[in-house]
């Protein structure tokens, strides 16, 4: 696998990851509670939230219908994905050099991924109702 390729994997499982924790913690249900509901530890839920892990597109699936929702709200900003990835990169720079850049960039690419989650979260649930 080329080193492009490796990168887009690496990407696409940080992202799916946050995102797996963002919309479980906006679902109320706890690492506990989700690893019971499809028999998996929450230490390998940590790891896939993390990025540590990549999640199988089974699994995901599964984890998608425990906590009721479609599969894609997993990839959402996936068209930032190279961006996602290169702020991610920095956040986890060990130099307080980049240390103020990390507040800014993160917080505000949290909040927008967030934002864009709870939208098709909303939409997901007008259209379940």
């Amino acid at each position: 696998m080329t080193k492009s390729k490796e990168n887009c994997a690496e990407g696409f499982d940080l992202l799916v990851g946050h995102n797996l924790r963002v919309v479980r913690k906006k679902k109320g249900v706890s690492l506990v509670t989700l690893g019971e509901a499809i028999t998996l530890s929450y230490q390998q839920l940590q790891k896939y939230e993390n990025g540590t892990n990549r999640i199988s597109a089974g699994r995901l699936y599964q984890v998608a219908c425990c906590l009721g929702v479609p599969v894609e709200v997993f990839f959402t900003g996936a068209e930032n994905l190279e961006e996602y990835v290169r702020i991610e990169r920095l956040e986890n720079e060990p130099q307080t050099y980049f240390a103020s850049y990390r507040t800014y960039a993160g917080t505000t690419r949290r909040e927008n991924l967030e934002a864009e989650i709870e939208e098709v979260l909303n939409i997901g649930n007008n259209h379940l109702g």
